[in-house]
């Protein structure tokens, strides 16, 4: 008899210690919020969630991406924005200098018209992103007013 009751307190002993373990297994579930903590809790609901966490991984690079991307396009609208209105500045310049005969007004239009091209040049300059040059400053000519 002293047999079956070792084999009986060993067969309690292990049913104890497997209900033990579930025990703190879902406690240590409900206490992390989490469904999974391991592939050894459900392989194939495990496998969803590993793969639904790259892809939201995937999608954060993405949304980063296209935030950086939207900035490149901000400044450089910018940039062409200011380059624009002083190229049509400098084009209403030259026609006042065709218009006039008078030298110190060719002279003042030939300042003002100096001061905005150097303008251009440092708009084209400091149009960046980062390191990154936006406006190609190789495709810059220079062209001044001359009353010959």
């Amino acid at each position: 008899m002293i047999g079956g009751v070792n084999n009986a307190a060993f067969s309690i002993a292990s049913v104890y210690n497997s209900n033990q373990k579930a025990l703190e297994e879902t406690l240590t579930r409900i206490s992390s919020g989490k469904k999974f903590q391991g592939a050894s809790d459900d392989v194939t609901g495990f496998m969803r969630v590993s793969s639904i966490r790259i892809d939201n991984e995937e999608f954060e690079r993405a949304r980063t991406n296209i935030t950086e991307g939207l900035g490149v396009l901000d400044i450089a609208e910018a940039g062409g924005n200011a380059l624009m209105d002083d190229l049509i500045t400098l084009k209403d310049l030259a026609a006042q200098f065709n218009a006039t005969s008078d030298t110190s007004d060719q002279a003042a239009i030939q300042a003002a018209y100096a001061a905005i091209a150097d303008n251009l040049t440092d708009t084209i300059a400091q149009t960046r992103y980062g390191a990154t040059q936006l406006i190609a400053a190789a495709d810059v000519h220079t062209v001044t007013l001359d009353n010959s």
